[in-house]
């Protein structure tokens, strides 16, 4: 039984505040978190196996750093696929991939369109469905000067800001010439009249706690004291411990993470982690691949992943499917045929299994991503039928792309 998982990242982990400087995030618009977890009896030859693997692509690194492994996201992308290979009958995958101003646009909605104060009941899959409708309606007609304002009132939160948030959107809303955008205005309007409702409950309120506190994200604080707003880490964290929960039959005891060492936020992970039980929130809901009921936790500690084989493979799947998913979205073309093949055929093996919770708009994802890795799930299908498996498939590819760098050199 898997026991210990390995958690690392791509993407800049820090706060997701949109600026007139800063609109596309620096250029890293994607954050992913990697989750692996291995048997024991695969890691005793693992490092042997990687050094053969290195010297076969002719990889100098010391270690493993997606970010550093120079055309590792090209001519030396057959490295990943026998890495994968060797590892995933033995090992689990959990991948979340998010849009970083989607996730903005999933915070809107959360704090001032559809909230989850003096709602009618419904299936944690209706509230789903309801939730990615309004999200993809926020991430496409509201303009990023809206996306600045939230962010700047999430790190500087107060009645005032809160309450020209609420009436900017309702106009923004009303400016909207569509079907959808007057269901909006509507819950726009409810939630603003949910959130007097809270004032008025909270008028003796002697826990300090401001009515306004329950519309914005709540923000933490780092080691250095600074404010924070929204971390896609704490996110991405959260699902996957949930995944974890609904994998394991909520019985984690016995299952620890191993996390790389995250110098501003490991106190706020740790504080996430130790909470989860007592959570009384998200934590209820039940999804078809996350449990966020939980009965216990995992263990929870950081390391160096210069000394970690785990932490540095994570490292590699975290950054390829973090390139890879920004490379399909934006219709990229500059990798050669062979390589792409190699792409589509390792994000596949992920898509068949279920690992990776693609945390994109809709449109992105039932629009591009999903029917590409279906027709190519397809197709080894059907090659299956015919009597010519997975393994003869990536082998194929695999002699296919040494064989072409072989008639370039």
């Amino acid at each position: 039984m898997i026991t210990k998982f390995y958690i690392d990242e791509s993407g800049n982990s820090g706060d997701l505040i949109m600026s007139d400087k800063n609109i596309n995030f620096a250029s890293q618009e994607y954050f992913t978190l990697a989750c692996i977890g291995f048997e024991d009896k695969i890691l005793e030859n693992l490092e042997t196996f990687i050094d053969d693997l290195k010297r076969k692509y002719k990889i100098q690194n010391s270690e493993l750093k997606f970010a550093k492994m120079k055309h590792i996201f090209g001519h030396k992308i057959g490295f990943i696929l026998e890495l994968l290979k060797y590892i995933e009958e033995d090992s689990n995958f959990l991948v979340e991939i998010v849009d970083k101003k989607y996730i903005i646009a999933t915070n809107i909605v959360n704090c001032l369109i559809n909230p989850p104060y003096f709602q009618p009941e419904k299936t944690s899959e209706d509230e789903k469905m309801l939730h990615l409708i309004l999200a993809q309606w926020v991430y496409e007609y509201v303009p990023n000067e809206f996306f600045i304002e939230f962010s700047n009132v999430s790190r500087n939160p107060s009645k005032n800001s809160l309450d020209k948030l609420f009436q900017d959107l309702l106009s923004l809303a009303k400016e909207i010439d569509t079907e959808l955008s007057k269901a909006v205005i509507m819950v726009i309007e409810e939630s603003i009249d949910d959130y007097q409702i809270m004032q008025d409950k909270l008028k003796d309120n002697k826990s300090g706690r401001e009515a306004y506190t329950y519309f914005l994200p709540l923000p933490d604080y780092n080691k250095r004291g600074e404010l924070i707003g929204m971390l896609p880490y704490i996110s991405s964290f959260t699902n996957l411990h949930a995944r974890l929960n609904h994998l394991y039959g909520v019985d984690l005891s016995s299952i620890t993470i191993i996390h790389d060492n995250q110098a501003h936020f490991n106190d706020i992970l740790t504080e996430y982690h130790k909470n989860a039980k007592d959570d009384n929130g998200e934590s209820k809901r039940t999804f078809e691949m996350a449990n966020f009921n939980f009965t216990d936790t995992t263990s929870l500690e950081f390391h160096d992943d210069k000394n970690q084989i785990g932490l540095q493979i994570a490292d590699i799947f975290a950054g390829l499917i973090n390139k890879a998913t920004s490379y399909i979205i934006k219709n990229e073309n500059y990798l050669k045929e062979n390589e792409y093949n190699i792409l589509l055929q390792i994000l596949t093996s992920f898509y068949y299994q279920k690992s990776i919770n693609f945390v994109l708009p809709r449109n992105h994802n039932i629009g591009i991503i999903f029917p590409i890795l279906e027709k190519n799930l397809q197709y080894n299908m059907e090659m299956s039928f015919k009597g010519i498996d997975k393994d003869k498939i990536d082998n194929q590819l695999i002699e296919n792309l040494i064989n072409t760098r072989r008639e370039t050199c």
